[in-house]
């Protein structure tokens, strides 16, 4: 049986529909919102304890992303900048002292390049936070400040 969630990630303003296949466990992939109603509508017919006909709420596209359209190639986009911006955390958990999200904050540029500042870190400690993102994202996609 497949359900639908509605992911909103931390890192823009999107409201994206998933389907989760209960015969598939840990695969979670992209629905549209037609698909989706069509996903819970399924659920009602297998289901007739769902009452609600309107139980999936419309998506949402923030302004970085409306221009991709509600596509597979946007889905794609938003889970990698989420993805990056937590390995970027992560990233700078192994190389320097930080423990905790206090201190680290980050925000994405106009050309979705994620931009992270942390408190307290030694001149080395950056360089090596820096170093560690450019080696698992690419040069120009992490800026450590």
């Amino acid at each position: 049986m497949k359900n639908i969630q509605l992911w909103c990630p931390d890192t823009c303003g999107c409201h994206i529909h998933q389907v989760i296949d209960d015969v598939l466990p840990g695969v979670v992939s992209y629905a549209t919102y037609a698909e989706a109603v069509g996903v819970h509508a399924e659920r009602m017919i297998s289901n007739p304890a769902i009452t609600n006909p309107n139980a999936q709420p419309p998506s949402v596209l923030s302004p970085d992303h409306v221009g991709l359209g509600e596509t597979q190639a946007m889905y794609l986009a938003v889970s990698e900048e989420n993805n990056r911006k937590n390995l970027a955390f992560e990233l700078a958990q192994v190389v320097s002292r930080l423990k905790t999200e206090a201190g680290f904050t980050w925000s994405f540029d106009s050309n979705r390049v994620l931009l992270v500042s942390i408190i307290g870190l030694t001149l080395a400690e950056r360089a090596a936070i820096q170093a560690a993102c450019d080696t698992r994202f690419g040069p120009g996609k992490v800026v450590v400040r």
